[in-house]
């Protein structure tokens, strides 16, 4: 199944774009870190350009997420509460505030 643009919805590509916009990354950013144009790297997005596996992994490697990600295209685990060690998630220290 295809988007607006041409890009399969589960393809590597949109899971790429997907994971990059969620870094926070510019396209031409992450495209520098790869070192590759930024040509390039919206053509592996949008899936105009093959990854090669050793390509696949770098990019996984820079958006720190796992290659599996990229390839199934699960989306990115929601930020969830960070419960203290060895207590109650509910449970609160004192909260300071300076006047």
């Amino acid at each position: 199944m295809s988007t607006m643009f041409g890009m399969a919805e589960h393809s590597p590509g949109a899971a790429i774009r997907a994971a990059r916009s969620a870094r926070g990354l510019s396209l031409r950013a992450l495209a520098a870190r790869l070192g590759v144009s930024p040509a390039t790297m919206s053509a592996y997005e949008t899936g105009r350009t093959p990854l090669t596996v050793d390509r696949l992994r770098d990019v996984a490697q820079l958006l720190d997420v796992p290659v599996t990600r990229l390839l199934t295209g699960d989306p990115a685990p929601a930020p969830g509460p960070v419960a203290p060690s060895g207590g109650d998630w509910r449970a609160f220290g004192e909260l300071r505030l300076d006047p």
